[in-house]
C-alpha cells in the first residue's frame, strides 16, 4: 500500500509525495533469519539492558553528585531509585490473599535498581535460545511476544514510579539553582 500526501501548494498544482507503509518496507527487506535473530536480540538489549542500567548508574552519580550540594535531594533522588522496588513491596502486604509471600517478594525482588537489567538480559538469552526460521513457527513468535511483553512490563513500571517523579524532581532542582548540573545529571534528565 501506498499513502499519498499532499506537501506543498504551489500556485495551481498542488504537489504529492508519496510515502511507503510500514508492511511495505519490512516486506521488502527480506532478512535472512541469523541477521532478523541478531537485530531482535541486539535491540532488545539496547532497549532494555542498555538504557534502563545506564538511567540506572547516572541516577545514582546524580545522587552522590548532590549529597555535596544538598543532602535531602540526594535522598529523594535515592527514594526515586527505589520507588517501584518499594511499591511492589507495599502490593504484598495489601494483596498477601491472593498471592503468596515468596512468590510476592519474588516479584517486588525483580524491580529492585539494577535486577531489571539482569532481568532483561537473561530474558534476551531466552530469545537467543529460540529458534529462528523463515518463515517464522507460531510458538516462536508467542514466546519471542510474551519476553518482548515481559520485558515492556518492567520497563513501564519503571517509568511511571521512578522516571517521571524524578523528572519533575530534577525540573525542580533546575528552576531552584538556574543551572542544570554536573554531566551525570544531564545525562540522568535525558
Amino acid at each position: 500500500t501506498v499513502l499519498v500526501v499532499p506537501v506543498t501548494w504551489t500556485g495551481r498544482d498542488l504537489q504529492f509525495v508519496s510515502i511507503l507503509s510500514d508492511c511495505q518496507i519490512t516486506r521488502d527487506l527480506k532478512m535472512k533469519p541469523g541477521l532478523k535473530k541478531f537485530f531482535d536480540i541486539s535491540m532488545f538489549m539496547v532497549m532494555n539492558v542498555g538504557m534502563n542500567s545506564c538511567d540506572i548508574i547516572t541516577d545514582g552519580l546524580t545522587a552522590y553528585a548532590l549529597w555535596h550540594i544538598h543532602p535531602y535531594w540526594a535522598y529523594l533522588t535515592v527514594l526515586w531509585m527505589f520507588s517501584p522496588f518499594l511499591m511492589h513491596l507495599m502490593l504484598i502486604v495489601l494483596r498477601k490473599k491472593e498471592k503468596g509471600y515468596k512468590e510476592g517478594l519474588k516479584e517486588a525482588f525483580i524491580h529492585f535498581p539494577l535486577v531489571t537489567p539482569v532481568t532483561n538480559t537473561y530474558y534476551a538469552y531466552e530469545m537467543y535460545e529460540i529458534k529462528y526460521s523463515k518463515p517464522m513457527s507460531v510458538k516462536s513468535l508467542t514466546l519471542i511476544e510474551r519476553l518482548k511483553m515481559k520485558a515492556g512490563k518492567l520497563s513501564l513500571t519503571e517509568a511511571f514510579m521512578e522516571s517521571g517523579p524524578q523528572l519533575l524532581h530534577q525540573l525542580h532542582m533546575f528552576l531552584c539553582l538556574g543551572s542544570v548540573g554536573g554531566l551525570t545529571q544531564q545525562i540522568s534528565i535525558v
